[in-house]
């Protein structure tokens, strides 16, 4: 029953679906990015994830805490889209009942996961869904945010197509932008050329008797400060780190360990300002 109390508080439109289990649940529209349906075929697994592609991206999607979709997936899934423009998510549901304009008031609390408590909505008794609940099980640094930067360009120069290949994947899966090289020439066209770098990554080992001193050259053309420098040796000698750090590397790492590599690249980045090549 509606009373006085309730006329004054203002309407929310709210998204009314039902469960696995056929409760009744609500969500405010103003959260909701897209109303989408998935063909089941389409929906995969990773590990205990399910996963849509969407729009270029994979689209982490969940169920609803109480009904945990014990039925099997429709043949067309329907599917609730939370986004904030930088992440999303899917919210797997039975059916999308309808949109009602109604104020939002809890009846009654919870303590259940996913769950606000239960309203009153088109006279019936509805569970109102804590969004927050279900972004977090998706990806709990949803609300953390960093100083947002231009996405770090590195300058690669690796011999070693093999070697540069692995380089270079996991620079860009650590979300580097990347111009690879396989010789001091060509990155010296890419420095004249105005490339633009916040960072270089030299393979240290490489048979150009150049490249165990190559921090002079790279550095030419630097506004200000100079790039920085990252060395990767196999090389295990102590003498050899120090004539690299002679020369003006600003980080000597062993090959190959990906994570410590974006980590360090990561780390320069933070500290450093983005550096032009000399004019063409």
């Amino acid at each position: 029953q509606r009373t006085e109390a309730d006329d004054q508080i203002q309407s929310t439109s709210l998204l009314v679906f039902t469960a696995d289990d056929g409760q009744l649940q609500a969500v405010p529209l103003s959260l909701v990015s897209r109303l989408e349906e998935f063909s089941k075929e389409h929906i995969e697994r990773s590990g205990d994830r399910m996963l849509v592609q969407y729009r270029g991206q994979l689209l982490p999607l969940v169920n609803l805490a109480d009904s945990r979709m014990r039925g099997p997936l429709r043949d067309l899934q329907p599917v609730i889209v939370f986004s904030d423009g930088t992440n999303a998510l899917g919210l797997l549901v039975d059916q999308i009942r309808d949109i009602m304009e109604e104020p939002l008031v809890i009846r009654s609390g919870t303590q259940r996961p996913g769950v606000l408590g239960t309203a009153i909505i088109d006279g019936k008794a509805t569970d109102v869904v804590d969004t927050q609940y279900y972004l977090a099980q998706a990806n709990p640094q949803w609300f953390k945010r960093e100083q947002r930067t231009t996405p770090r360009r590195l300058l690669i120069v690796v011999e070693s197509l093999f070697f540069r290949q692995l380089v270079r994947t996991a620079c860009e899966a650590a979300g580097f932008r990347v111009t690879v090289v396989e010789s001091l020439a060509r990155a010296e066209e890419a420095l004249d050329h105005g490339g633009v770098f916040d960072a270089i990554v030299c393979d240290a080992d490489s048979e150009d008797p150049r490249m165990t001193c190559f921090a002079d050259w790279a550095r030419r053309g630097a506004e200000s400060e100079p790039r920085p420098i990252v060395a990767m040796t196999g090389i295990d000698c102590a003498e050899h780190r120090a004539s690299l750090q002679a020369c003006g590397c600003d980080l000597v790492l062993t090959k190959f360990n990906p994570q410590q590599l974006t980590a360090a690249l990561k780390d320069l980045s933070r500290q450093k300002p983005r550096y032009a090549g000399a004019p063409a």
